[in-house]
Order: structure tokens, then C-alpha cells, then sequence
């Protein structure tokens, strides 16, 4: 299915999605002068909406080309899938300068054709500079071993290096016993480990980064862990601006170690497998429901989650 097919079965399903787009717009542009504001809707699944002028673009973002910077959200469903969520993987998509794969649950090369079509997809797992795998659940890397052997067909006969693929020693384990079977072509740093440090450095920089951090939290049953994302400063109007800074949570409950990484954060992604009302099973498997991520950005001062937020959950009223 290409994108465009998605998006018009997705309208279909849910019409309010068009009007939701172009109020979410208004965040970041102000409106024009002339430019009428949606009269509020009188049935129940109606959306409230906030003044958008109020809401200022932070300076990182500010002139920020379309291909400078890319958050495509593969799965979000961790080990709940469903229709519209998949298991866990993010793709960070840096144009030109490669990308990152946050997680790689099952089915997350399906997912990157959906996004970018078959010939996108393959330019996609050949831009690749690193993926990071939060835990050994899998979920979030059951498809790693695939995208990995595409990614050294692609590359066959072509100079390259192999890919950095970032993770706890389980993860490690798995990959050396992979390898006995096939190449898989990439390099493997514990988070504990610290002798390809200089390695990290130099995809990082290639990929306009300034710093990856893998940050513990505290799950008991596992070794489990966030990341955060610093792009590089840049210049804007001849002067430097700040870079951007992307935290991911993976699969957590609400933590200090979060709130803490995600202070002055530019986005936050975090885990809300469990709706509010499943709050016992989400404490249970040491998971998050979508008002406690709320309250860790709220926690950390991100004044625009809560007012993205309402729309998204459009996305997801039909999900039994």
C-alpha cells in the first residue's frame, strides 16, 4: 500500500483528520489575517482547539529546511499492535546526510516501503548510519537481522563502511551468534562499551549530529534504555542557532531519568502503549499509558504536547 492510498483510507475512516492537519499547521505559522477560524463542532468527537499564534517556533526549528530534518514513526505499538501500530521503530531522517533507525521491531522494512515506496525504502536502508535498539524485548529488534542483510545486498560492489548498530550486550550476543550464519556487515558498541567511541563520533558528525546518549532507566526486568539526539548547531540569518534535541523513552513507566533527559527538549517520544483506563496492565508490563506520557512532558516543560495531542488521539478512537 503507498502512502497516498494510506492517507486517503485513513480520511475516509476518519474525516476529521484533514481539519486536524491544518490546524496543527497553525502551531507553527501564524495564521493569515483573513483567515476564518472552524467554528467548534457540536458532536462529542469534537476537538478543542488553542489560539495558535500564542505558540512560538523554537529557535532551533526556525527556517528549518523539509530535508533537514524527518521523524517518521513506523510502530508505535510496542508489544500491542494493531491496525495503525505497528511494533516499535522510528526512522530519523537526516535527507543527505543519512538516517537512524530508533528500535527495528518485526516488520519494520514492510513499514519503510509503506512510508517511501519499494525504491525509497531500498535508499533508505542504503542511507543508514545507525540503529539503536532500547532492550532485548523483541519487539524492538526482531527486525533488525533483516534489514541489516538488505542493507549489505544494496551495498554490494559499492565502497562503504558497515553500519553501527547501538544496544545492550543481549543485543550483542544475538548478532554474534548471527553472524555465524551471514555477514551482516556492521559493528556492534554495548552501551557499556566505550572502544568504538571514536567510531560513533565520526558517524555522528557525518550525520550532522553532536551527541547520542543512551541513558538507563529503570525497568527490573531488563536492561532498558532511552536515547537522546543533538543536532549540531547551524546557521541561520548569519547567526548560530542552537541545534535541535530529540529524546526517546522506549519501553518505560514514567522515570526521573526521563523528565531529567528531556529537559529543554525540542521533542519528546514517549511510549503510551496502554490508554488511561488500562493502567494496571500497563504498571504491570512496565509500560506507559498516554495521560502519564503527558505528565512527563508536561514534567519537562513541553508547552506543545498537550496541544498536538488531542488530534492525534484521532488516529487510534476506532482501536478496540
Amino acid at each position: 500500500m503507498t502512502s497516498s492510498v494510506f492517507i486517503e483510507e485513513l480520511r475516509s475512516e476518519i474525516p476529521e483528520i484533514a481539519d486536524a492537519a491544518k490546524n496543527i499547521s497553525k502551531f507553527w505559522h501564524k495564521p493569515k489575517e483573513d483567515e476564518v477560524e472552524l467554528s467548534n463542532r457540536q458532536d462529542s468527537s469534537a476537538v478543542a482547539t488553542e489560539e495558535p499564534s500564542k505558540f512560538c517556533v523554537p529557535r532551533c526549528l526556525q527556517n528549518l529546511q523539509r530535508d533537514d530534518l524527518e521523524i517518521v514513526f513506523l510502530g508505535t505499538g510496542s508489544s500491542v499492535p494493531s491496525k495503525y501500530r505497528n511494533v516499535s521503530s522510528i526512522h530519523v531522517n537526516l535527507f543527505s546526510k543519512g538516517g537512524l533507525l530508533l528500535d527495528c521491531g518485526e516488520g519494520t522494512l514492510a513499514q519503510l516501503k509503506r512510508r517511501y515506496g519499494i525504491i525509497g525504502a531500498d535508499s533508505a536502508v542504503r542511507n543508514l548510519k545507525c540503529i539503536w535498539i532500547s532492550h532485548s524485548h523483541a519487539d524492538h529488534h526482531a527486525g533488525l537481522s533483516r534489514m541489516l542483510a538488505l542493507r549489505r545486498d544494496l551495498l554490494k560492489g559499492v565502497a562503504h563502511e558497515p553500519i553501527l548498530v547501538i544496544g545492550p550486550e543481549q543485543i550483542g550476543e544475538f548478532l554474534k551468534e548471527h553472524i555465524k550464519l551471514e555477514d551482516l556487515d556492521m559493528l556492534f558498541l554495548d552501551f557499556d562499551d566505550i572502544t568504538l567511541l571514536k567510531w560513533l563520533k565520526k558517524v555522528l558528525s557525518e550525520a550532522g549530529l553532536l551527541r547520542l546518549i543512551s541513558f538507563p532507566e529503570h525497568c527490573p526486568d531488563t536492561k532498558a534504555f532511552g536515547v537522546i539526539l543533538e543536532s549540531a548547531e547551524r546557521m541561520n540569518h548569519d547567526k548560530v542557532v542552537q541545534g535541535w534535541k530529540v529524546v526517546y523513552s522506549g519501553d518505560m513507566r514514567p522515570c526521573s531519568q526521563v523528565i531529567e533527559a528531556s529537559l529543554g527538549a525540542t521533542i519528546l517520544i514517549h511510549e503510551a502503549t496502554f490508554e488511561d483506563g488500562l493502567v494496571e496492565e500497563a504498571i504491570a508490563r512496565n509500560h506507559s499509558t498516554i495521560k502519564e506520557a503527558i505528565e512527563v512532558g508536561d514534567s519537562a516543560d513541553l508547552p506543545l504536547l498537550p496541544k498536538v495531542l488531542p488530534y492525534l488521539k484521532l488516529l487510534f478512537r476506532n482501536n478496540g
